[in-house]
């Protein structure tokens, strides 16, 4: 099933809100973002780079999630 625009908002905001709990950057936690959807993609990857940190994180997550637009069919059964 398709996730609705006001959903995918509170998504991100899950995100945003759990992530304030941990130091993000290449010593400490790395985050990436995978999308499932008819495929899969790697949205953000910060595990490999790690070159961020919990600000830049928050503004990668805003500027590319945000905008995105959930569509396709459910494809976790690949994750």
């Amino acid at each position: 099933a398709n996730v609705k625009s006001s959903e995918w908002q509170l998504l991100l905001r899950f995100v945003q809100n759990f992530l304030e709990h941990f130091t993000i950057d290449a010593n400490n936690t790395r985050v990436a973002v995978i999308s499932y959807s008819t495929t899969a993609s790697v949205d953000i990857d910060g595990i490999g780079s790690g070159d961020y940190n919990k600000c830049s994180f928050a503004a990668r997550l805003q500027n590319r999630m945000a905008k995105k637009i959930p569509s396709g069919y459910s494809a976790t059964h690949e994750a």
